[in-house]
C-alpha cells in the first residue's frame, strides 16, 4: 500500500515537473521570438509614412534590403504618379507571402511586411490592414475634393470673407483705441493730480505703464485675430487642413490645459486666499494698535510715540513674511525647477547686495530705539547743523539752517559724533557760548561786566538762570574768556550767535576794552579798538544804542 503510495506520488511530481518544463520551454521561445524581432530592427530606424500631409502608417522594418526610409519614398513616388494618372478611385489589400500588399485602382502601392507591427502592442495584421486602407480611402476623397474647382472656389470665398471681416475688426479696433486715448490720457491727469497733492510725482511711470498696457492689449487682440485668421484659411483647403487643425487644437489644448490646472490649483488657492485673508487682518489690527501709539491714545513705556509707525512698518513686514512662507507650499508651481530656480536666483541677489543695505536698516532701528534723537529736534551731525525731518530705515534726513536738505546714511551716522539741542532745552535750557582773549591790563570783573552786559542785552537768552563767565585759560600774552548763556529755542542759535558775537563787540568798543584777536606778540603803544563815534559809519546805519 505504502509503495503504491509512493509510485502515485512520484508520478505525479514527475508529471508536474514536466508541465513546468514544458511552460517554461513556452515562455522561453516566445521570448526568443521577440527577441530575434527586436534583435532584426536593430539598426533600422522606423519611417512615419504621409501621403497628401496626412499620417497613414509607420514603417518599422526593412524589406528586400530597402530600410523603411527608401520604402516610404518609394511609396510616395508611386502615389504620386496613381495621383497624376488619375487613378484616385478605389484602395483595396491582398494576401501574400511577406504580408500584405496595398493596391491603389489594382495597382500596387505598397507592402505591409509582418515585421511592421509594433511586437510590443496587441496590434495584428488584420487590424492594421485596416486602419492603412481606411486612412488611403480618406486621402483619395480629400484629394478628389482638390481637384474639384467648386470646392476651391468655395475655400478661396470662405477666405476672402474672413479676410474682409478681419480687416473690418481691426479697422474697430484701432477706433476703438482712438477713442479710449483720451480717456486714458484724462485719468493719468486725475491721478497725477493726486499723486502731487499726496506729494509725490511719479507721472512718467504711470504714462509708460498705462501705453504699455493699451498697446499690450491692442497686440494680443490683433495677433489672436490674425491667428484665427489662418488657422480657419488653411481649413478651406483639403491639403492645408491638418494644418489648420493643428493650430486650432494647439490653442484649444493650451485654454484646456490652463483651465484644468486652474480648476485643480482651486482648493491650494483657496488655502493661499484665507492665509493672505487673516495676514492682512492681522496687519490692519497692528496698524491701528500703533497709530493709536502714535497720537498719543495708547501709552506704552518702552515705545516713543515717534517711533511707533516705523515699529508699525517693521511688525507688518514680519507678518507678511510668515504669510508668505506658510502660503509658499500651496502657490500653484512652487515645487517646480523654474520657481525654485527663481527663488535662488532671487535668494542670490539678496545675498550680494544685502550686506550694505541690513546695516542701513539696523542703524535706523538702533536711532529710533536707543531714542538718539527725534524726528522735529535740532541736530548736528559732524559739521551740519539742521532739524531731523526724517528717521528712515536706511537713511536720516536734516534741513539745514540755509534750507539745505542733507540725506546721511545710517550706517554713517552711527559712527559720527552726534550733538542733540533740543533734548534738554526746554527742561535745563541750551547754553550758547563764545569766547574773547582780552589783555592782562583789563581788569578781569570789568571783562565778566562787560561780556553779561552783551548776553544780557541779546533777544532770545534767559534772563533766569543768569548768564555766566569762565577764565578758560591763562596765556602768555592774553586770557581767554567765555560768555555762557540759556536759551530754549534751538533753532534760533545760529541767529542768537550771531546777535551775541555783535554784542560783545558794541559793548567792548564802548568802554574803549582792547579785544587781543587777531593775536600780538608785543603789547601795542595805544588801544585797539573802535571809538562809539565811528561805530556807524557807512553804509552802517545808526540805531538807539
Amino acid at each position: 500500500m505504502e509503495k503504491s503510495f509512493l509510485k502515485v506520488m512520484i508520478l505525479i511530481f514527475a508529471a508536474m515537473l514536466a508541465a513546468q518544463l514544458s511552460y517554461s520551454q513556452d515562455i522561453s521561445n516566445n521570448e526568443k521570438a521577440i527577441e530575434k524581432t527586436v534583435e532584426a530592427q536593430i539598426g533600422v530606424e522606423p519611417a512615419l509614412l504621409k501621403l497628401f500631409n496626412r499620417p497613414i502608417i509607420i514603417l518599422r522594418s526593412s524589406v528586400f534590403g530597402h530600410s523603411p526610409g527608401d520604402r516610404v519614398r518609394a511609396i510616395e513616388e508611386r502615389f504620386s504618379e496613381n495621383v497624376k494618372a488619375g487613378k484616385i478611385n478605389a484602395i483595396s489589400s491582398q494576401q501574400s507571402t511577406e504580408g500584405m500588399l496595398i493596391l491603389m485602382d489594382g495597382e500596387l502601392l505598397m507592402l505591409f511586411s509582418n515585421k511592421d507591427l509594433d511586437p510590443f502592442s496587441r496590434e495584428t495584421m488584420d487590424s492594421s490592414v485596416k486602419v492603412i486602407v481606411d486612412r488611403l480611402e480618406k486621402v483619395l476623397e480629400l484629394i478628389r475634393r482638390q481637384k474639384d474647382p467648386k470646392a476651391n472656389l468655395i475655400g478661396a470665398g470662405r477666405t476672402l470673407v474672413a479676410i474682409l471681416l478681419f480687416a473690418a475688426l481691426i479697422i474697430v479696433l484701432c477706433r476703438i483705441q482712438r477713442w479710449i486715448k483720451p480717456k486714458v490720457g484724462s485719468l493719468e491727469e486725475g491721478l497725477d493730480r493726486k499723486l502731487k497733492e499726496l506729494g509725490y510725482s511719479s507721472y512718467s511711470i504711470h504714462v509708460n505703464a498705462f501705453a504699455f498696457i493699451n498697446k499690450l492689449i491692442y497686440w494680443s487682440i490683433s495677433l489672436f485675430l490674425l491667428y484665427t485668421l489662418i488657422t480657419f484659411a488653411l481649413h478651406q483647403f483639403p491639403y492645408t487642413e491638418p494644418w489648420g487643425r493643428k493650430l486650432g487644437s494647439y490653442i484649444i489644448d493650451i485654454i484646456a490645459g490652463l483651465s484644468a490646472k486652474v480648476v485643480d490649483s482651486l482648493p491650494d488657492l483657496f488655502v493661499v486666499f484665507i492665509i493672505f485673508l487673516i495676514t492682512h487682518w492681522f496687519v490692519k489690527i497692528s496698524k491701528s494698535f500703533f497709530r493709536g501709539v502714535a497720537n498719543g491714545s495708547v501709552v506704552l513705556n518702552w515705545l516713543d510715540p515717534e517711533a511707533a509707525l516705523p515699529t508699525s512698518k517693521i511688525f507688518s513686514a514680519i507678518i507678511w513674511i510668515f504669510g508668505i512662507v506658510m502660503a509658499y507650499p500651496y502657490i500653484p508651481g512652487s515645487n517646480t525647477d523654474a520657481f525654485k530656480g527663481i527663488g535662488v536666483f532671487l535668494g542670490l541677489l539678496i545675498s550680494l547686495g544685502a550686506s550694505s543695505m541690513v546695516g542701513q536698516v539696523i542703524g535706523g532701528m538702533v536711532l529710533m530705539y536707543s531714542r538718539a534723537m527725534k524726528v522735529g529736534e535740532f541736530v548736528q551731525v559732524d559739521q551740519n547743523v539742521g532739524r531731523v525731518m526724517e528717521i528712515g530705515f536706511f537713511s536720516t534726513k536734516l534741513k539745514t539752517m540755509k534750507n539745505e536738505e542733507i540725506n546721511i546714511p545710517n550706517s554713517v551716522l552711527m559712527g559720527s559724533l552726534t550733538k542733540n539741542f533740543s533734548r534738554l532745552s526746554k527742561s535745563e535750557g541750551l547754553i550758547i557760548h563764545s569766547s574773547v582773549t582780552i589783555g592782562y591790563d583789563v581788569p578781569w570783573r570789568q571783562v565778566h561786566a562787560l561780556l553779561i552786559n552783551a548776553a544780557g542785552k541779546t533777544s532770545g537768552v534767559q534772563k533766569k538762570p543768569e548768564p555766566f563767565v569762565i577764565q578758560k585759560s591763562l596765556g602768555d600774552f592774553y586770557i581767554v574768556y567765555e560768555i555762557n548763556a540759556f536759551m530754549d529755542k534751538p533753532e534760533t542759535y545760529m541767529r542768537v550767535k550771531t546777535e551775541l558775537h555783535a554784542n560783545i563787540q558794541d559793548e567792548f568798543n564802548k568802554y574803549g576794552v582792547q579785544i587781543m584777536s587777531p593775536n600780538f606778540e608785543a603789547q601795542p603803544p595805544e588801544k585797539v579798538f573802535v571809538p562809539k563815534e565811528k561805530w556807524h559809519e557807512a553804509p552802517a546805519k545808526k540805531d538807539n544804542t
